[in-house]
């Protein structure tokens, strides 16, 4: 079997959650689009398995998701700037503390969501002009 089937059907299967997530946060695509930063053409292409979705814009969209649990209007710069702060802080914990390595991952969760919850919350959006 060769890899090229195998990842058009990885690339399918990515374009498929990322359509139920949308839909079960009930946002169109214009407005994922608007969030992550792309046209609404291309997350299409990316739902229907056509474009293969960059590790950046996955980032994007986890975040947006991953944020949406606790805040309805979670940006993708509130996401990016949380992922960053959350390494960092991991980092600081990892190389300045004695606090077990098992917890690196709580303390950077909670991090991301913090930072990303500050953020989207204090950062006007851009809103589309007519």
């Amino acid at each position: 079997m060769s890899a090229r089937p195998v990842r058009r059907r990885q690339t399918i299967f990515v374009g498929s959650k990322i359509r139920q997530l949308r839909k079960e946060r009930s946002l169109t695509q214009a407005e994922l689009a608007q969030r992550i930063g792309v046209q609404q053409s291309d997350l299409c292409r990316m739902e229907n398995g056509e474009y293969k979705v960059s590790l950046d814009t996955l980032f994007k969209i986890l975040g947006v998701f991953g944020l949406a649990v606790l805040t309805r209007g979670a940006s993708a710069a509130g996401a990016f700037w949380g992922l960053l702060a959350g390494m960092a802080t991991v980092w600081l914990v990892a190389t300045y503390t004695s606090v077990h390595f098992l917890w690196y991952n709580v303390v950077g969760a909670i991090t991301v969501f913090v930072v990303g919850m500050l953020l989207t919350a204090l950062r006007p959006r851009a809103t589309a002009s007519a």
